[in-house]
């Protein structure tokens, strides 16, 4: 029996160069299939039996199978490979050979300016005041309580030292010279009389 023969339905089939891709295809796998044992069947059965061989292998490239091929006969030199096999192992060439995708680059952005910037932190509320109030009110769970907080401070009464006369001051700092605790801690720091 003539490689005309083999799988002439797949042949039949396909375009002119389909036609010589599936002709290679039949020759090698004759030629694969010739170091196992062959049983005997009808021409019909050979020829439907290549022409799922062809159907199987033909989006691979001539490459691809004959290495597929070669790595099957290396690897299992007593048991007859089925179309799958062969397939599985020409996946494993085309994915062993084929370049690694690069990923695309991201599209280039455009870059914000600073006014652009503070217009778009201003528009969804962070503005100065806004840094301001979180950090004097770290802990605050919303703007609104830290603004609470902050016009709750701001009615308060100021601290006494910012309202004392420059007399009191001074007669603050006196007593304070004159206390034994203070005059031992800044011994002990070093300072002396401040």
């Amino acid at each position: 029996m003539d490689r005309q023969q083999i799988g002439r339905g797949a042949l039949e089939k396909d375009t002119q160069k389909g036609s010589e891709h599936a002709s290679w295809i039949s020759g090698r796998i004759e030629t694969l299939l010739s170091h196992y044992f062959q049983p005997e069947s009808p021409t019909e059965v050979k020829d439907a039996a290549l022409d799922d061989w062809i159907a199987i292998l033909a989006p691979f490239s001539r490459a691809a199978i004959a290495s597929a091929c070669d790595v099957y006969l290396r690897n299992q030199p007593r048991r007859r490979p089925t179309p799958g096999d062969i397939r599985a192992a020409a996946l494993n060439e085309t994915a062993r050979s084929a370049p690694m995708a690069i990923e695309a680059p991201e599209p280039r952005r455009d870059v914000v300016t600073p006014e652009a910037a503070a217009r778009i932190l201003a528009a969804a509320g962070f503005t100065p005041e806004h840094t301001q109030l979180v950090k004097r009110f770290p802990m605050a769970a919303s703007r609104e309580i830290a603004e609470e907080k902050a016009d709750t401070h701001a009615a308060k009464s100021p601290h006494w030292t910012e309202t004392a006369s420059e007399r009191e001051l001074a007669a603050l700092k006196a007593e304070r010279d004159g206390n034994a605790l203070v005059q031992e801690a800044r011994a002990a720091q070093g300072m002396g009389q401040v």
